[in-house]
């Protein structure tokens, strides 16, 4: 029993003593983004909270569909997902299918696609069970009898019983840049003659920040900043980059200051990219200008 007791005691008291310091405490929690896939991943992350990001080709939203236009006058469906693909049903608006091309993130996951003939509608899936990642890019391309107005009725299935809500991004240009605190006001003047309404207007960097909340330094084109024409003074405010990493933060995405302001239109009617040359009023066509106004546009 004596026995018994001196153990208790060595157990209980044996170390009322010791050094508070020399005991290991539990790491608080970081909470952020766990997907690696996403541009604001966290990597000490140890709890997800949903906010996870994703900016695709031309930046579009997470969970988006658009059309691009390809070279060769066909039509790509591109795509913004940040679940895996399944499955998807879509309807073409505004012309007519002549035909589905193969190529695009589907046939390279092993999707069979198929079309009801004259209804625009397309089904898209996989026999094998296989699904297209968590990401962007081109799903398949289209050979149309005209330019498309919309995609509706989509329908993603991610595998589980209720479908993931997707919408139809419309514009061309569209960017869900992150706020940096930088930031650059470009003003389009009413001089400008070579617009119609509905044309968009983007603002790029070809050298700007690509990642997001780390230390990559991906370098490339990025779209900062966008708007629509409406026949009047537009502004467009471009999101600038941050580069904290020197002292022990992170980078985030947009413009790098010391860098030309390269600006593209799309052409609503002839449903094309074209690249500009800008004539300034004020402002040399840095971002780090006080202040840019254009005047007009040539292209």
């Amino acid at each position: 029993m004596k026995i018994v007791l001196i153990i208790i005691y060595l157990l209980v008291g044996g170390c009322s003593g010791c050094d508070d310091e020399n005991i290991t405490q539990p790491s608080p929690p970081v909470i952020g983004c766990m997907d690696a896939n996403a541009n604001n991943y966290n990597s000490n992350a140890t709890i997800d909270d949903d906010s996870c990001t994703y900016t695709g080709a031309g930046n579009h939203p997470t969970n988006s569909l658009w059309f691009v236009p390809n070279s060769d006058g066909t039509w790509g469906i591109g795509y913004n997902s940040d679940v895996q693909i399944v499955g998807f049903q879509i309807t073409i608006n505004g012309s007519t299918i002549i035909s589905v091309i193969s190529g695009g993130d589907a046939q390279n996951y092993g999707f069979t696609i198929t079309e009801n003939a004259g209804s625009g509608i397309i089904l898209g899936f996989s026999f094998s069970g296989a699904t297209i990642p968590v990401g962007s890019g081109i799903l398949f391309s289209l050979e149309l009898d005209g330019p498309p107005t919309a995609i509706t009725n989509i329908i993603i299935s991610d595998g589980s019983p209720n479908s993931v809500n997707f919408t139809f991004d419309a514009t061309y240009f569209s960017t869900n840049l992150e706020m940096t605190g930088i930031s650059k006001l470009t003003i389009f003047s009413s001089s400008i003659t070579t617009l119609q309404v509905g044309d968009e207007i983007g603002i790029f960097d070809s050298n700007g920040i690509l990642n997001y909340n780390d230390c990559t330094n991906q370098i490339g084109e990025i779209l900062v900043g966008a708007g629509v024409w409406q026949g009047e003074q537009l502004e467009i405010v471009s999101i600038g980059s941050v580069d904290y990493c020197d002292i022990g933060e992170v980078q985030l995405s947009g413009f790098q200051l010391t860098n030309p302001i390269i600006i593209k239109i799309w052409d609503i009617s002839e449903q094309t990219l074209k690249n500009t040359s800008p004539e300034y009023s004020s402002g040399s066509g840095i971002f780090s200008d006080v202040l840019t106004v254009i005047s007009e546009l040539s292209f």
